[in-house]
């Protein structure tokens, strides 16, 4: 009943309501359920034999099933919340500080979390820098728990394949509109296009034709990018008002990083670009090189 008529708040509340519910509320309520104890909550009791009683565990094993249950009503809760008020940007970074929240408790859950696709794409199209910003940076913190279940993987999860599939076409997606400009890579081959509809959730239902337009046609590739779309345009004209290609466009993603603070954005693509990821190794490798030569 408490989730009932909170969820009604949420879904027809106030921009305020909404993010005191999702990043006041729910997203304090996840991280104090994650550093609870509950081996003293629940102590565990020993049975006329001398071994452990079932109960504790049983009980632990509820308090997870509950947790991921929150998580996942959370989830629905904000799909809901942006189809009845079409959204707004305070919901939209309320959502990215719950998704962080939840990324941190994936050890705990032994799964990793990750929103749905009806949340990540409108925060990929969302009007606010800020919003792509903070989400850039949550897929950040959900690549390195993947990568942590990776190494420490024991058993074959279909569930965790599946997120994992479904995370690699959100990382596909964002670096197509953000940096790419194209659904396509940039030589596409017949090949490489169908790859590229089965790697992806936002351009799958896509035509072939469709797909080559958009990445042949300039205004089109270019209108959700980092350096035109309406979340950076601002960002962008100030910093040239010409289009930006190549090195150019290297010292605006630069620029965005240090002068504008999108450490999010820019951890993200510098992650997930390889041209950028080479690059930043590059620019590191020099910079232990000079410091090397000042010390001798």
């Amino acid at each position: 009943k408490v989730l009932q008529r909170l969820e009604s708040y949420c879904v027809y509340g106030s921009p305020k309501v909404q993010h005191c519910i999702v990043s006041g509320f729910l997203t304090k309520l996840i991280r104090r359920w994650g550093r609870l104890d509950w081996s003293v909550q629940y102590p565990r009791k020993k049975t006329p034999g001398n071994s452990t009683s079932n109960k504790s565990n049983d009980k632990d094993e509820l308090n997870l099933r509950v947790l991921r249950a929150l998580i996942q009503w959370t989830d629905k809760l904000i799909v809901k919340s942006f189809l009845v008020t079409g959204g707004n940007e305070t919901l939209r970074v309320a959502a990215c500080d719950f998704f962080n929240a939840a990324a941190s408790l994936s050890t705990l859950l032994n799964e990793v979390p990750t929103p749905s696709p009806a949340i990540i794409y409108r925060l990929l199209l969302s009007r606010s820098a800020l919003a792509i910003d903070r989400v850039c940076h949550v897929l950040v913190v959900f690549k390195n728990e993947f990568q942590k279940f990776k190494e420490r993987e024991t058993r074959d999860d279909k569930g965790q394949r599946d997120r994992v599939a479904i995370y690699n076409c959100y990382i596909w997606d964002f670096c197509s509109v953000l940096w790419r400009c194209s659904p396509l890579p940039f030589s596409p081959s017949t090949t490489e296009n169908e790859m590229a509809r089965t790697r992806s959730i936002l351009f799958t239902d896509l035509p072939q034709h469709t797909l080559n337009i958009l990445h042949e046609t300039e205004g089109a590739a270019f209108s959700q990018s980092l350096t035109n779309s309406a979340a950076f345009i601002g960002y962008a004209h100030s910093f040239s008002p010409k289009i930006m290609k190549g090195k150019e466009k290297l010292k605006y993603l630069d620029n965005l990083n240090s002068i504008s603070a999108m450490t999010g954005l820019f951890s993200f693509l510098t992650t997930f670009v390889h041209s950028l990821a080479e690059r930043e190794k590059r620019k590191a490798l020099k910079k232990n090189e000079s410091r090397a030569n000042v010390r001798f």
